[in-house]
């Protein structure tokens, strides 16, 4: 099988997986069930992931390679103050875009589970793409020279804050959810502009 057409395979498993895991939780979530799902064998399954574990960690690879493919989009020639707004933007589209695996990277959707060396690889490299918007905003003037690694990782908890309240439905339109969650990457920004 060509590599586009695995990697599509994947991703359409992937997101099955996570409906089913958003639905009926992870003891729903079986090779067996999965297989009926997508009209395919549990052999097919196996194969491809070899255990519940290996699709789990497979999922949770997905969610972040996803969220870092949206982060390596946003234009480099952008001034840094419009990449850091279209990274959080991103970030967020990210999120909605895909709930069931937003949630299970932060442990709400599969706590048991502990993802294994790639997958962790795979959160920390979706990282990097914003330490390099923070350091071109440090490089701007923008920011006070502090470390990039720590100012992502704030600027992160804060936008994973506020989607995680738009995920549960906390707010009460569409509207509302994007003004607080531009007020509260702002804010957080804010506190290291110089």
């Amino acid at each position: 099988m060509r590599a586009a057409g695995r990697d599509a395979l994947r991703a359409t498993v992937v997101d099955a997986a996570g409906e089913i895991l958003a639905k009926e939780g992870p003891a729903g979530l079986t090779m067996r069930r999965l297989a009926a799902a997508l009209g395919c064998t549990t052999t097919v399954l196996y194969t491809m992931f070899a255990s519940k574990q290996g699709l789990i960690d497979a999922m949770y690879r997905e969610a972040f390679d996803r969220l870092t493919a949206r982060m390596r989009a946003i234009p480099r020639d952008a001034p840094p103050a419009e990449r850091l707004r279209l990274g959080g933007l991103a970030y967020r589209e990210n999120a909605l875009s895909s709930p069931q695996l937003y949630q299970l990277t932060f442990g709400a959707a599969a706590p048991e589970h502990t993802p294994g060396p790639e997958a962790r690889a795979a959160a920390e490299a979706s990282l990097e793409p914003l330490i390099g918007i923070v350091q071109a905003c440090i490089d701007a003037g923008l920011f006070r020279p502090e470390d990039p690694r720590f100012i992502a990782q704030v600027l992160t908890a804060a936008a994973h804050g506020a989607v995680s309240l738009e995920l549960s439905h906390y707010f009460w339109s569409q509207a509302e959810a994007e003004q607080r969650y531009a007020t509260l990457c702002a804010a957080a920004a804010q506190a290291f502009a110089r």
